[in-house]
C-alpha cells in the first residue's frame, strides 16, 4: 500500500547545518543541502508512494509553522533527521511534530551516525542510521527490518552496517531537491552560487581516525552522473554549480579518467579530494569545470598524522596543493589542531604551515568525538579547551594578512564566480574573527 510520507529537516539554530560532516553554525555561512533526504525522497516516489520535503532551517521555517505545515500535509510516516550535537532538542521536535500532525502514525529519526543510549519518547517509533532509503523501502515492501533500522527509542543503540545503495537503485535527487528546497538559501564557501549537491556514491576507502564514515556503496556510473548535471542545465539553468559530497571523490582512478574525457566543463563542480592524488590528474580535472576541491591536510606534525592514520606525508600535500594552484583549481584547506598527544610546537608548526600553503580558504577544526570515530569515548575538556583557543589562533594568523587579502582583492576583480561568495561569506565570517571566535 502505497504511504503519504514526508521527511524533514527540523529547526534548530538559525544556520545549523545539520547534514554537513560536522554538525554546527559555520562561520563561514555555509548551509549544506540534506541531501540525504533528497536522495530517500526521490527514491520512495520512485516507488509509488506520495512524498513531502521540508528544510526548515533553509526555509526559516520555525517549529510551530513546520508543525502546522505536517498537520495539513496529513503525513502516514515522518521521518525527521537528527544530529548528534542537536540530538535532545531533535527528538523533541520530532515529536512535536508528531503530536501536531495526527495522521502520522509513524515516526522515525534518522541520524548518520549513533552509538548508546538514547533518551526514550513514546512519540518515537524507531531510529534509522545513515542513508534511511532502504530501511524505509523494505519496511514499507515487507515489514521487516534491516540492521540500520533500531526500533524503539531508549534501547542501545549498537553500531549497524548503513544500508547501502546499488549503482542500478540510485535515484536522482535533483529532480526532488528542485520541487521542495530553496536553492539560494544553501551556500558553500568554496563555490560558485547557487549550487547543487549531489553524490557519486558514499563511503571512503580509508580509515582516518577522526572520521566515522566506514561502509561503501557502489559507484554510480559516470553516464548515471552525467545523465543527472544534463538534466540540472536542462531543467534547472539557474543552478551555476555542483558540489559532489562524496567522502573522496578522486580514487578511482579508471572512474575519474571516464570522467576526465565525458564531462564537458559548462556547469562548474567542487568535491572532496585526498593529497596524495597524482597532480597529473588536476589539470584534466581542471578542463572538465573543476572549480575547487576540499582537501584534508590536518597536520604538518608527523606523529600527528600517524596518530590520525592519514597515510600522507606533509611533503605530498604541499606539493599537492601548489600543483592545484598551477591548474586553477582553487583548494580549501582542513585542518585537526590539538589532538591528543601534540604539542604546542607542532600545533604552531601547522598554523604556520597553512599560511604559506596556496589554500584558497581553510577551516580549523578541534578534535571531536563522534559515534563510530576514534574519539568516541570523549575528548577532556582540557584538550577541548586548549584546541578551541588554538583554532581561534589559527583562524585569526591566516586570514588577517595582507598578502591573502591582496589575492581575495584580485579574485573579486578576475573571477565574476567568486563575488558573490566572497561577500556572503565575509559578511558571516569576518564579525566572527573580529570577535575572535
Amino acid at each position: 500500500m502505497m504511504k503519504r510520507i514526508a521527511l524533514v529537516n527540523p529547526p534548530f539554530r538559525p544556520g545549523y547545518s545539520r547534514a554537513s560532516r560536522s554538525p554546527s553554525v559555520p562561520r563561514s555561512g555555509t548551509l549544506y543541502m540534506p541531501h540525504d533526504l533528497m536522495l530517500t525522497a526521490a527514491g520512495l516516489r520512485a516507488d509509488g508512494h506520495t512524498v513531502l520535503l521540508i528544510d526548515a532551517i533553509a526555509a526559516n521555517m520555525s517549529l510551530a509553522a513546520l508543525a502546522e505545515a505536517l498537520h495539513r500535509w496529513e503525513p502516514e510516516v515522518l521521518v525527521v533527521a537528527a544530529a548528534y550535537p542537536s540530538l535532545a532538542y531533535d527528538i523533541a521536535a520530532a515529536a512535536r511534530c508528531k503530536e501536531r500532525a495526527l495522521s502520522a502514525r509513524h515516526l522515525f529519526l534518522n541520524v548518520k551516525w549513533l552509538e548508546g543510549e538514547l533518551p526514550a519518547h513514546d512519540s518515537l517509533d524507531g531510529i534509522i542510521t545513515g542513508l534511511p532509503l532502504l530501511p524505509l523501502r523494505q519496511w514499507l515492501r515487507t515489514g521487516e527490518s534491516m540492521p540500520a533500522l533500531h526500533w524503539r527509542a531508549g534501547l542501545h543503540v549498537t553500531p549497524a552496517p548503513a544500508a547501502q545503495l546499488t549503482a542500478a537503485e540510485w535515484p536522482l535527487a535533483a529532480p526532488v531537491a528542485r520541487e521542495f528546497l530553496p536553492l539560494n538559501a544553501y551556500f558553500y564557501a568554496c563555490a560558485p552560487h547557487p549550487v547543487l549537491t549531489l553524490r557519486t556514491r558514499y563511503g571512503c576507502d580509508y580509515q582516518c581516525a577522526f572520521c566515522a564514515s566506514r561502509e561503501q556503496s557502489e559507484r554510480r556510473s559516470v553516464a548515471q552522473v552525467l545523465d543527472e548535471l544534463a538534466w540540472v542545465e536542462r531543467e534547472w539553468p539557474e543552478v551555476r554549480a555542483v558540489f559532489f559530497e562524496d567522502e573522496t571523490f578522486t580514487t578511482d582512478a579508471d572512474w575519474l579518467a571516464e570522467w576526465c574525457v565525458s564531462k564537458p566543463p559548462r556547469l562548474a563542480w567542487s568535491g572532496n579530494a585526498r593529497a596524495d592524488l597524482d597532480p597529473a590528474w588536476l589539470p584534466r580535472l581542471a578542463a572538465t569545470g573543476c572549480y575547487s576541491l576540499t582537501v584534508g591536510f590536518e597536520s604538518r606534525a608527523p606523529r600527528t598524522l600517524a596518530a590520525l592514520h592519514k597515510g600522507e606525508t606533509p611533503a605530498q600535500m604541499e606539493h599537492f596543493a601548489r600543483a592545484a594552484a598551477a591548474a586553477g583549481i582553487r583548494v580549501h584547506g582542513c585542518f585537526i589542531l590539538g589532538w591528543p598527544g601534540e604539542t604546542p610546537r607542532e600545533t604552531r608548526a601547522t598554523i604556520a604551515w597553512a599560511r604559506r600553503l596556496p589554500l584558497d580558504t581553510a577551516q580549523f577544526y578541534p578534535p571531536l568525538a563522534e559515534p563510530g570515530n576514534a574519539l568516541t569515548g570523549g575528548v577532556p575538556a582540557t584538550v577541548t579547551a586548549a584546541a578551541q583557543a588554538w583554532c581561534r589562533l589559527a583562524r585569526r594568523a591566516f586570514y588577517w594578512r595582507a598578502d591573502y587579502w591582496r589575492a581575495k582583492a584580485r579574485q573579486w576583480r578576475d573571477d565574476p564566480d567568486s563575488r558573490y561568495r566572497l561577500r556572503r561569506a565575509a559578511t558571516h565570517f569576518l564579525p566572527a574573527l573580529v570577535r575572535g571566535r
